[in-house]
């Protein structure tokens, strides 16, 4: 039997939050086992060094990952076994240390009801990679106020980002990267967007710059843009008073690009919003009221779901300007509830 969520799921993602209050014992917190077959890894790194571990990332349906605890491998040629892996995606990892640097190896994986045996990994050295950014448009910005980050999503565990500071002939470098899948991102000024990241111009930006083969290099392009979209408006209550304080999201139709492209602003006390550099595409605008847990706003897509028919429906062009009205949205009005 592998590991159990409460209240009885296989999966971290499917698990049921538990509510413990302070100083009162929480009850009725039953797990329900069910039978299930689970599998051996058994493999080998084949150039072990000092200090390696290994691990696995179990990737869910939407491709995101959670770690399971990494153990030391103490074995002088490498071999190492994971007991009890339940049937899923994985990326099997292993990181060493060789001198000072950071060795890993990332091998993606699917286990069933079978042992996996015979898996070779091959521990990399750390990656350097350089780019340079170039702007798109009128803008005040200097380039040594940008950064450009790389940032190992899957990692949820041990989140990895590296960020790089630009030079003011727009060039960057990187240093340390691991082998991985990383998504690109920057820090501009609001009147800036990242509008495309190309790497030996093919684009990178939402498929991910792809290093897990432990390449590197200097072709990494960042684009950013002074042409983005606008909106301007305002909320109201169904009374048809200005609702102050009201946070407006703004939500990317696609969820590939979610949390590239999401923003949050707060009405004024006349419940005036306003939102600059929005990259072009199809969008969703909510306006919910201030008791709205700003966290879950941002970051939990199940809980804005159920309030989808309240949302304003906006498309986005390179210069254009919107003006718009919302109604506020109560969350205490959730569906269901």
């Amino acid at each position: 039997m592998g590991t159990v969520y409460y209240p009885g799921a296989a999966d971290i993602s499917s698990a049921s939050p538990v509510e413990v209050g302070g100083a009162e014992p929480a009850e009725g917190i039953d797990l329900t086992l069910h039978p299930g077959k689970v599998a051996h890894i058994r493999g080998q790194v084949m150039n072990p060094a000092d200090n390696l571990t290994v691990g696995l990332l179990h990737s869910d349906e939407n491709g995101s990952g959670s770690s399971t605890s990494t153990q030391p491998v103490n074995d002088t040629k490498g071999k190492f076994e994971l007991e009890n892996v339940a049937p899923g995606s994985y990326t099997l990892i292993a990181q060493a240390t060789v001198g000072s640097q950071r060795y890993a190896a990332h091998l993606p994986i699917q286990v069933g009801t079978a042992d996996l045996e015979g898996i070779e990994l091959h521990l990399v050295p750390p990656i350097e990679i350089a780019g340079q950014i170039r702007i798109e448009g009128k803008t005040d910005a200097k380039m040594s106020q940008l950064n450009v980050m790389l940032e190992d999503e899957r990692h949820v565990n041990y989140y990895f980002v590296v960020t790089s500071a630009v030079k003011e002939d727009g060039s960057f470098s990187m240093q340390g990267l691991i082998p991985a899948v990383y998504h690109v991102t920057a820090s501009p000024p609001g009147d800036l967007y990242l509008k495309a990241a190309r790497w030996s111009d093919r684009d990178m930006l939402e498929s991910g710059l792809d290093l897990a083969a432990g390449a590197g290099g200097s072709g990494l392009v960042v684009v950013l843009s002074a042409n983005g979209g606008k909106i301007d408006g305002v909320v109201e209550d169904d009374r048809g008073v200005p609702a102050e304080l009201a946070q407006v999201l703004l939500m990317p139709v696609d969820a590939q690009r979610r949390k590239a492209l999401l923003k949050l602003t707060m009405t004024d006390r006349a419940g005036r919003f306003s939102m600059r550099a929005i990259a072009p595409g199809s969008y969703k605008l909510y306006a919910f009221d201030d008791d709205a847990d700003t966290n879950q706003v941002m970051y939990d897509p199940d809980f804005v779901k159920p309030f989808a028919s309240r949302a304003e429906s906006v498309e986005i062009s390179e210069g254009s300007h919107k003006n718009l009205q919302l109604n506020l949205i109560m969350t205490a009005d959730q569906p269901g509830q």
